[in-house]
């Protein structure tokens, strides 16, 4: 598994080649001996365990971590560019749960962004979440939403960023329609 991991990192070079790779998959043997890359084949009818959860039209998706949205989707980031994702002030040392069911498609280190973990989830979407100290969910696991899959910095001077990104065919959308989150204020 490790190796499989640190064969993705090598051949990625940003994050648009990681998410190529896991949607295409392993090349595969085509006749003689060139190798083809194989073409996305219609997703099965049944994909793991019977609780893993077909993804929601919208709403119904948990907030990894509890803290505050410090960035949306759309917005400026300041470096020339806008969000492709929510970035979440966590709470210092927060455990960082899976978003929905899934399987994990990456988990570790990746080019500048640090400790990494990929969710695939049925109907073509990924979870992307980065900025946390340690990973706890490994390669092609199962996890349901909710599942403890990590752990935030410990930083009493500044708090931790997790950063979540969900993509559907392997582009960014906004995950906000999906996403949700128990606020501390009261409506009136």
């Amino acid at each position: 598994i490790a190796k499989k991991v640190a064969q993705l990192t090598t051949k990625a070079r940003s994050l648009r080649d990681l998410f190529g790779q896991l949607r295409s998959g392993p090349p595969v043997r085509g006749q003689g001996s060139k190798k083809i890359l194989s073409r996305p084949q219609p997703a099965p009818r049944h994909r793991g365990p019977t609780s893993i959860r077909a993804f929601p039209r919208r709403g119904g998706v948990t907030l990894p971590a509890r803290g505050k949205l410090v960035k949306i989707y759309g917005q400026n980031t300041g470096y020339g560019n806008t969000a492709k994702g929510i970035t979440i002030a966590a709470w210092s040392g927060a455990q960082v749960v899976a978003p929905f069911d899934g399987k994990v498609a990456f988990a570790g280190p990746f080019r500048g962004y640090g400790k990494i973990l990929i969710i695939e989830h049925r109907g073509g979407y990924h979870t992307l979440l980065s900025g946390m100290e340690r990973v706890d969910g490994s390669l092609n696991q199962w996890i349901l939403a909710g599942e403890p899959i990590g752990v935030m910095a410990r930083n009493n001077a500044k708090k931790p960023r997790l950063y979540m990104e969900l993509r559907r065919g392997g582009r960014p959308i906004n995950p906000l329609p999906w996403v949700v989150y128990k606020s501390s204020r009261r409506r009136s």
